[in-house]
């Protein structure tokens, strides 16, 4: 048996599955919330981490054994740890807005441009590189630290007891050598950080070490599970989705909106001008990953459904959250809906970045009804996609025709409709609920030679679901609705 843990944002999941991908066991557990916005305890999530391995390995057959596991982790985090490896401080994340002087700095040293081509990331303060300046010039974290961890290397080391990160996940840092491999000398110069406080970076599915005497007894584990590098959760939610050409495009719905795909990498470099690509490794041949995120996805419906029906819901009755999305959903109409929502809670990200973008909404009266504005920003939401596989048009032939949807929002037949219908393209629902955890899956098999690479060990694993085909009459109807959410969205921002 392999296994995959997914660390996300606001939960972490981790599954047991054969050598063929059937499904022995799942859990996942969210984590306790920081009081200071954007911030997350990296103790918290390592105390969710041990809880779902415990809840998983409890329940296995006697006699069943884990013989590798992989590690897909959020990126945009910074971890710093002593030499006992306790974490110094809770961890900035997401959008934390220190950063903004010391960004400016290395843009002093680095242009813009030149950042691109080392690291194939738009310059941003969320990027570890930028965090760790700050520490060092805004408090004594700097020094006290021994490494600066990333979530992925964290988890390993907890596991391992070894420092050393994946290239899919050090990307996301803006310090890593993106033709060269490893840490980027210009950068970290330029953001005043010694090479020694980081992991040394291995590729994705590379062997990191085995788990632990002292967490295998912790955790009622047996000896001898060897571990790999998984990557950033995006990469690995690709690997689980079966993804191995540019004639797919994944669709990501979780915590924030993602759109992904492989592309060849000699054609992404020519892609870049005009459409905000950021480049990171992906574990095949001359492929390399490209996604944005251009809006929050499942946390935008969370926030809508509790503010249509001004209730309040706890780690603990997120059941009724659930059923409460069932319940609106019910009511939602097929036909485009009479309200237009820009759903950008917390503002518009890659592609077409805007920082100032807020929701609005129009077309609301005295006989306007909550479910109506839910609908309107799950069909918001469905525009933003399509403004991305527009935009991938530029790519090479093959999309436009199938998207695979992943995540918590795949589990609603109305939304795959809803998008299919928008985006006019077949939206194809997968046999099983967890990608990231099964990308993970992947690379541990291949890694651990169950497999002799990861397109042989895709077949076997991925199977699909349900199919959601686009409906003409809709589709036309939301056709229209479409480009007037064009001439909306871009008139708020020039207004």
């Amino acid at each position: 048996m392999y296994a995959g843990l997914d660390v996300g944002t606001t939960a972490v999941k981790f599954s047991v599955y054969s050598r063929e991908g059937e499904l022995y066991g799942e859990a996942s557990e969210g984590y306790v919330q920081s009081k200071m916005p954007n911030r997350l305890s990296a103790d918290a999530v390592w105390e969710a981490t041990q809880n779902v391995i415990r809840a998983v390995t409890e329940k296995l057959p006697y006699g069943m054994r884990i013989q590798g596991v992989a590690i897909s982790a959020f990126g945009e985090t910074v971890i710093p740890v002593d030499k006992n490896g306790s974490v110094l401080c809770e961890s900035f994340i997401g959008n934390a807005v220190e950063g903004e002087m010391e960004l400016k700095q290395i843009l002093k040293q680095v242009p813009e441009d030149e950042i691109w081509e080392l690291t194939g990331l738009k310059p941003h303060r969320k990027y570890s590189v930028v965090k760790i300046l700050w520490y060092r010039q805004h408090s004594s974290i700097y020094d006290q630290t021994y490494k600066f961890l990333l979530m992925e290397d964290f988890i390993l080391y907890r596991l391992t007891g070894n420092f050393m990160l994946s290239d899919s996940s050090a990307s996301r840092s803006m310090a890593y050598d993106r033709k060269n491999g490893g840490w980027c000398n210009k950068m970290l110069e330029a953001a005043e950080i010694e090479m020694s406080k980081l992991s040394v970076i291995v590729p994705s599915g590379n062997y990191v070490g085995t788990v632990q005497h002292s967490i295998c007894e912790l955790l009622g584990l047996h000896g001898g599970i060897r571990v790999f590098a998984g990557g950033h959760d995006q990469m690995c939610n690709i690997l689980g989705s079966g993804i191995i050409d540019s004639g797919t495009v994944l669709n990501c719905s979780g915590t924030v909106e993602c759109v992904s795909c492989v592309v060849n990498a000699r054609r992404a470099e020519s892609l870049r001008e005009g459409l905000n690509l950021q480049l990171s490794p992906y574990p095949m041949a001359e492929m390399k990953l490209v996604f944005w995120a251009p809006v929050a996805g499942c946390s935008s419906l969370d926030w809508a459904a509790r503010f249509v029906s001004g209730m309040a819901f706890s780690g603990k009755d997120m059941h009724k959250l659930t059923e409460l999305h069932m319940e609106l959903q019910r009511r939602c109409s097929k036909e485009p809906g009479k309200l237009m929502s820009t759903p950008y809670l917390t503002g518009r990200n890659y592609p077409d970045i805007a920082v100032s973008a807020q929701c609005t909404v129009t077309g609301i009266n005295l006989y306007t009804e909550g479910w109506e504005f839910y609908q309107s920003i799950m069909e918001g939401i469905a525009f933003e996609i399509r403004v991305c596989l527009e935009k991938m048009q530029y790519f090479p032939a093959g999309f436009q025709k199938r998207m695979i949807a992943v995540g918590g929002g795949s589990q609603s037949d109305y939304w795959l409709q809803m998008k299919a219908n928008i985006t006019g393209n077949e939206v194809i629902r997968l046999g099983h609920t967890q990608s990231g955890t099964m990308g993970c899956m992947l690379l541990a098999a291949v890694g651990d030679g169950a497999y002799t690479d990861l397109s042989k060990a895709m077949k076997v694993c991925i199977k699909q679901k349900d199919i959601f085909y686009p409906e003409d009459y809709y589709r036309d109807r939301y056709h229209e609705k479409y480009h007037k959410y064009l001439e909306f969205r871009d008139r708020l921002l020039v207004e």
